[in-house]
């Protein structure tokens, strides 16, 4: 079993937009007819977060990338993300 150090995970996994939505496509399988939502987590936040945001609900994870740009994701990880923004210090 690997381990991550606090630099690797900083540092982060680049997700191409084809991997994010092969992702989103198994997360969905998983939560059944959980309609798509637009989020994005913007850039200025990558000094606290870094490069991708992992996120899991019940077995199923997507990474969103920390650029400011737009994706569809299901609304359980969608509203998981705003609890985590808004539970973030800064």
């Amino acid at each position: 079993m690997a381990t991550n150090t606090t630099k690797q995970v900083a540092a982060g996994k680049k997700v191409s937009d084809k991997e994010l939505q092969s992702q989103v496509e198994a997360a969905a399988g998983k939560l059944g007819k959980d309609p798509l939502v637009e989020v994005a987590i913007p850039k200025a936040l990558k000094p606290k977060i870094g490069e991708t945001l992992p996120l899991g609900v019940n077995g199923a994870f997507i990474v969103l990338p920390v650029d400011g740009t737009k994706h569809k994701v299901p609304k359980t990880f969608a509203d998981l993300l705003q609890d985590y923004l808004s539970n973030l210090t800064m």
